[in-house]
């Protein structure tokens, strides 16, 4: 935490997400699409980058990515397995790119994106 604490924060426990969400300084959300987090984000007008895990959650991302054009997929397209480690198929590189797609990659995309996402917000 020393090492950051003069270009970050590290919260600890329970977080302010809709408080930190409707922050104009926040450009995107990296989220792991649990049905909260991503109505959170969508109703503060934040473009999204989805990492499902399980579950609904791809339901959850398509909604994002193809229904509402707020996200950009990871690419994870099956569930996490605890007991299979080579379903961890996301790496540094994957996050970098799509942070980099989501915050401004893309061009006009990414500006379709953003005016989408605050079109939600009312």
């Amino acid at each position: 935490m020393a090492r950051t604490a003069t270009r970050g924060l590290v919260v600890r426990g329970w977080a302010p997400q809709v408080t930190i969400l409707s922050h104009r300084a926040v450009g995107g959300f990296l989220t792991h699409c649990g049905w909260n987090s991503l109505l959170e984000a969508i109703a503060r007008g934040v473009p999204v980058a989805t990492w499902p895990h399980f579950a609904d959650q791809f339901l959850n991302e398509q909604l994002a990515v193809d229904v509402l054009g707020v996200g950009v997929p990871i690419g994870v397209t099956a569930p996490v397995s605890m007991l299979n480690e080579e379903s961890l198929t996301v790496d540094r590189g994957d996050v970098a790119r799509v942070v980099s797609v989501l915050m401004d990659g893309g061009g006009e995309e990414a500006k379709e994106r953003r005016r989408k996402a605050k079109e939600y917000v009312k």
